[in-house]
């Protein structure tokens, strides 16, 4: 999600989880409350988890998230006021797509 390119660095770091997975994942673990642990096993072993974020491949680095990772996403939103925005994005895009 372009929103949050401006918190990365392509250059300075270690690369990050590709955003469309972290933003879903943490969508998921909302939608269905579920703690840290669940949702990193979810996202390891739950095919359907894998079919809704666009996952095609097997690697261990496609299916695995540290609970460091959600901290940090979960942080970077709520310090900058972006859930809104993220939930707008998300609804005029499934408009869009259902019209």
């Amino acid at each position: 999600m372009d929103i949050l390119i401006p918190f990365y660095n392509q250059t300075f770091g270690r690369s990050t989880k590709e955003l469309h997975t972290i933003l879903g994942v943490t969508i998921l673990q909302q939608m269905f409350d579920l703690n840290d642990q669940e949702t990193i096993d979810q996202l390891a072993f739950n095919i359907q988890w894998h079919y809704a974020l666009n996952i095609t491949e097997e690697s261990d680095s496609a299916k695995y998230i540290s609970q460091k990772t959600l901290w940090n996403i979960r942080d970077l939103i709520a310090e900058n006021s972006l859930e809104s925005i993220i939930f707008n994005k998300i609804t005029d895009k499934l408009k869009e797509i259902c019209k």
